[in-house]
């Protein structure tokens, strides 16, 4: 073994020593400790407060966006979520280049924003029904953060956001290698919309949760169901967990094959199609009609053509090297499934429906 090998080893058997050390999660409980604050103090106290730090543009925007979180359900939604970054973070003049070690500012690097992120994260899993994204919406943001192919969040200012500043910057730095502009990168709220894979970006939990089914249940479930929806969320800050997804995704962890949150979350998405199929037919032969062969709209992982196009998934799904797992699809060490297992497994939707569906997504 050399002496790379035992020095891994070595600070492995200590890995989760050096995370406490970083004390990255009592930063998280504290920020979640300090919005429930204020929201007790708004909701009980009825009092009105003001957030300050010298700048107002790192723990202000921070909190005041947990705030609206716990608060409002709209912001909770895809779309909310959104303008709620762009409003709080990006227009409020957060300095990214600064924070995110764009630039060379001694002192200055610090990851707000990948804290609030981690904050979020923590709010989807102890409400899993209240949120209208996944983890995987969140990951993704973080990452479209460090691409660079995204003119969102590469600037500390509104002023910098405008095409002729930009030019003026340009002009100052004198080496057209480093020419940046807002007007040639795409916002990254525009890719998200557009991505091949934006199923995986919607809770099937949330999806169930909001839909025409749950609204039409009995009366006595229908109020409870009413009150849940209007609740302000009040999170334990105990609870708070290491987001594995965003961090050490790439480590195969200890289950089984076809286990663990991977399959929970497929497992939903499958339930959530099941229940709109069936409901698709009830509806058409309550009023007469033939029984529709078309797939729900869900717009989950099932009711689109990525469960025909990826065949094989592994621990870090959805971030699966596909090249790889093709490469190593006949190797029984690598822990790997196919989406074929959770397809065959439905009795109420049959593969010929989803052949249709990703042959019609295809053609558009």
């Amino acid at each position: 073994m050399t002496y790379c090998s035992k020095d891994f080893w070595n600070k492995d058997m200590c890995w989760l020593s050096y995370l406490e050390e970083t004390k990255w999660l009592s930063y998280v409980q504290r920020c979640l400790k300090q919005a429930v604050r204020i929201v007790k103090m708004m909701t009980c106290e009825k009092t009105s407060v003001i957030l300050k730090e010298p700048k107002s543009r790192d723990i202000s925007c921070l909190l005041s966006c947990l705030v609206q979180l716990l608060f409002d359900r709209h912001y909770r939604t895809i779309l909310g979520f959104q303008s709620l970054i762009q409003r709080e973070w990006v227009s409020m003049g957060h300095p990214f280049q600064e924070r995110c070690g764009f630039v060379n500012v001694p002192g200055s690097e610090s990851p707000v924003f990948l804290l609030f992120l981690d904050c979020v994260w923590q709010l989807t899993i102890q409400f899993p029904v209240q949120f209208e994204f996944t983890e995987t919406y969140l990951t993704v943001l973080w990452d479209s953060l460090h691409t660079g192919l995204f003119g969102t969040f590469l600037f500390s200012c509104q002023h910098q956001h405008v095409p002729e500043n930009c030019k003026s910057m340009n002009q100052r730095c004198g080496n057209s290698a480093t020419n940046i502009s807002e007007s040639c990168l795409p916002s990254i709220w525009r890719m998200l919309a557009n991505a091949n894979h934006k199923t995986l970006f919607y809770n099937p939990l949330y999806v169930i949760y909001n839909s025409q089914i749950c609204c039409d249940l009995a009366n006595s479930i229908k109020e409870t169901y009413v009150s849940m929806k209007d609740q302000i969320l009040y999170p334990q800050i105990s609870l708070t967990k290491l987001w594995a997804q965003c961090y050490i995704r790439w480590l195969f962890p200890g289950q089984i094959n076809a286990g663990g949150k991977i399959s929970v979350y497929l497992q939903q998405c499958l339930l959530v199609e099941e229940i709109f199929t069936l409901q698709n037919q009830i509806s058409s032969l309550s009023k007469g009609e033939a029984s529709k062969k078309s797939f729900p709209d869900s717009n989950l992982v099932f009711a689109s053509s990525l469960a025909d196009v990826t065949s094989k998934i592994t621990s870090s799904f959805p971030f699966s090297d596909r090249r790889r797992i093709c490469m190593y699809a006949n190797d029984s060490s690598l822990p790997h499934l196919s989406l074929n297992i959770y397809k065959q497994s439905s009795k109420i939707i049959s593969p010929s429906i989803q052949v249709t569906t990703a042959e019609k997504s295809a053609d558009q």
